[in-house]
């Protein structure tokens, strides 16, 4: 059993496989990633849904902070 790992960042839509989708406009090529609260582990999970709008060649970037209350940043890590 693994233990429950809040998400932090969340795309457009779930597909069918779990992960989220980051293009919010596939004909424009405009991505969305939405930041919840921060915490361990959101750095690694922005970095990959940027690397997925990398790799999609998106044009563009909304990035949703309206639900974001901040979290904890360990300057030593």
């Amino acid at each position: 059993v693994q233990p429950y790992i809040p998400e932090t960042v969340f795309g457009v839509t779930l597909n069918r496989s779990g992960a989220w989708t980051y293009l919010l406009d596939p004909d424009a090529r405009i991505g969305y990633v939405r930041l919840g609260a921060i915490e361990s582990g959101a750095d690694a999970a922005f970095r990959d849904a940027l690397e997925q709008l990398v790799k999609a060649d998106a044009a563009g970037l909304v990035l949703d902070l309206r639900w974001c209350p901040g979290g904890y940043v360990d300057a030593t890590s």
